[in-house]
């Protein structure tokens, strides 16, 4: 089974376009998802002696695993700021 991928770029794009916010430096907030582990590794194409900049994909379910992190960091906020505030 070969899995739909989508370029960093793209990803970043969709999730504009949802109203995902990523922060000042989305494509360093990507790297950290995935660091720890929280979404899938990268894969990275790069064309040898091109001189191109390598391509970085994501798989596609990629974007609904962002949308789940930012909602639920979004209710952690709001808990907290409940707790805080009473």
């Amino acid at each position: 089974m070969i899995m739909e991928m989508i370029t960093l770029h793209d990803l970043i794009i969709q999730l504009r376009k949802k109203k995902i916010g990523l922060g000042a430096d989305p494509k360093a907030t990507v790297s950290m998802y995935s660091e720890l582990g929280l979404i899938p590794p990268a894969k990275i194409n790069a064309g040898q002696g091109s001189g191109l900049e390598p391509e970085i994909s994501y798989p596609l379910d990629t974007i609904e695993k962002i949308i789940e992190i930012s909602l639920k960091a979004k209710a952690f906020s709001l808990m907290r700021f409940a707790i805080l505030t009473h």
